[in-house]
């Protein structure tokens, strides 16, 4: 009998086995969401086997889903739609306004038949040479800057994630011009987060990921960003669609000069 459930620890390592191109990953994405009050994961099982596993990560009113992945000799039969429904029905037991997933661009069918719609786009880049960051306003992130962070990160992304952000908070970098907080570098939240009120300020702090990431993944809808990649050498290696079902929050695209999800 095909059953969901909370996901538990003696099913770990056969549900990061969904993920074959990275299990290393999705097992620390996992045992992440099963400590972190503010995210769930959930098992799809057939008797004892494992045969879909998902996340969510929550924000205030705003889900996200942070994993999707069906045992692939199950695929194509209608499992990934019951496991779907069920996070839908969670979204919706919790009383949360919107739930998001970011997908591949061949997954987009798939959850725009499930009522979600197409928000915006990202791409993600590797391989290129950043400049040396000399820039006396980025230091690393106080506690004074803390409330500057939180409402910038409102603004750009029409979400109250705070908690998210205050567990990822030790060594932010903060771009701080005659005591205002005009950007900050998350770069332990995924593939590293910056927010910036400005190009200029945003693309210094891309300068500083590089040492902690590989990858930079950027709204496709920020020209400066993007130009600003290429110009370096950085390559496109993918790119991702958010789609949302339920009130879709103000994102700011122009805004957001590294985006801790991609593919």
């Amino acid at each position: 009998m095909l059953t969901m459930h909370p996901l538990e620890t003696h099913e770990l390592r056969d549900a990061a086995q969904l993920c074959p191109r990275d299990p290393n990953a999705l097992l620390g994405h996992l045992r992440w969401c099963m400590c972190t009050p503010y995210a769930e994961a959930f098992s799809m099982r057939l008797g004892p086997k494992v045969l879909g596993v998902a996340t969510l990560v929550h924000f205030g009113t705003t889900s996200r889903v942070g994993c999707f992945h069906i045992h692939q000799a199950h695929q194509r039969k209608g499992l990934g739609t019951l496991l779907a429904l069920h996070l839908r029905n969670v979204q919706d037991q919790e009383d949360r306004s919107t739930l998001m997933v970011q997908a591949a661009p061949q997954e987009a069918a798939f959850w725009e038949r499930l009522e979600f719609t197409e928000q915006c786009t990202f791409t993600t880049y590797a391989n290129g040479h950043f400049i040396e960051a000399s820039r006396d306003e980025v230091a690393l992130m106080e506690p004074a800057h803390t409330l500057a962070l939180l409402h910038l990160d409102k603004h750009a992304t029409g979400e109250d994630r705070r908690a998210l952000l205050l567990e990822h908070q030790y060594a932010a970098h903060a771009y701080v011009e005659q005591g205002r907080v005009r950007g900050a570098l998350l770069p332990l939240v995924g593939q590293g987060l910056i927010i910036a009120d400005a190009p200029a300020v945003g693309l210094e702090l891309q300068r500083w990921l590089p040492p902690t990431q590989h990858r930079i993944t950027v709204p496709a809808d920020n020209a400066a960003a993007n130009e600003h990649l290429r110009e370096r050498g950085y390559d496109p290696i993918g790119s991702s669609v958010r789609l949302v079902h339920g009130s879709a929050p103000a994102f700011k695209a122009e805004m957001v000069f590294a985006w801790p999800w991609g593919r």
